[in-house]
């Protein structure tokens, strides 16, 4: 489809792994330096560091470098052309369940396609959204809702603490309002994603969404919309409101939706409302 879409064959992709049973191995690794950093003294360390025996379960997709420290001086920045005869290299291997990394790098293969790098998908998700470097004096909850289930990524000091699983996503509220109008799943799926502004006091009851069932023609407003999805949107709400709240408790913290549910209006509003916190 999206090589339809752009006019080019894609021959190759960049995997997201899902962070399910995600698992952080924290190391300090040193190497010997020759008169000044290279990045091949990086290299060296990164090398060392994936060498590390792993449980048999767990698949190694990253080697992040955290800090570096020469001299006794630490710092996020490679120290190129730094003099000292020994580098120490904070790496974190990020692990995925084996079992299911293997089975989706086979489904990519069987699809005709290489595959160009590995990531777990919170990792990719703060990556580019810039969210590692939002954690230097706070901590970042990345909820990530999508059709079937939420991650929960909590992500301080750029580096990504934890992952949980949550099995809550906006599958619920879409079956609700095909259930109740009888209309077609991709349709109910447009609808609450660009129609639906979840945090109005008061709705519009104009008509958003016209079709004909039983040689009847039936119309929708927005207040017919909310109020049909209305009880599984507080039933999302409530659970990450259980599950993010003691961590805004311990300390300064923000949350950030992406994924499929980052694009429902207001539910930014009415969950950083629950949490009384920040929600972007």
């Amino acid at each position: 489809n999206a090589s339809k879409s752009i006019g080019a064959d894609i021959n190759k992709v960049i995997l997201a792994i899902p962070s399910f049973n995600f698992k952080r191995i924290p190391l300090k690794v040193s190497v010997e330096v020759g008169g000044v950093v290279t990045i091949d003294d990086v290299k060296e360390a990164v090398k060392k560091a994936a060498s590390t025996k792993i449980d048999s379960d767990l698949a190694l997709i990253q080697t992040v470098c955290v800090k570096y420290t020469v001299n006794g001086i630490t710092s996020r920045r490679i120290p190129i052309n730094e003099r000292c005869n020994e580098l120490t290299v904070n790496i974190d291997l990020l692990c995925a369940d084996r079992k299911l990394a293997f089975d989706l790098v086979s489904c990519v293969n069987k699809a005709g396609l290489d595959i160009m790098d590995i990531y777990l998908d919170t990792y990719a998700s703060a990556k580019e959204a810039a969210i590692f470097e939002q954690t230097v004096d706070q901590s970042v909850i990345l909820l990530k809702i999508e059709y079937q289930y939420t991650t929960l990524a909590l992500i301080s000091q750029g580096i990504i603490r934890a992952c949980d699983k949550i099995d809550i996503g906006l599958s619920k509220m879409i079956e609700a309002l095909v259930n109740e109008c009888h209309i077609p799943t991709e349709a109910a799926v447009d609808l609450i994603q660009y129609n639906a502004r979840l945090d109005l006091d008061v709705y519009s009851k104009n008509p958003i969404h016209i079709w004909a069932q039983d040689g009847q023609t039936k119309t929708m407003s927005e207040q017919d919309l909310c109020d049909s999805i209305r009880p599984e949107v507080n039933k999302l709400l409530d659970e990450f409101e259980l599950m993010c709240k003691p961590i805004l408790q311990a300390s300064k913290t923000t949350v950030i939706i992406t994924g499929e549910g980052g694009e429902m209006q207001g539910l930014d509003h009415l969950l950083a409302l629950r949490l009384d916190g920040e929600v972007k």
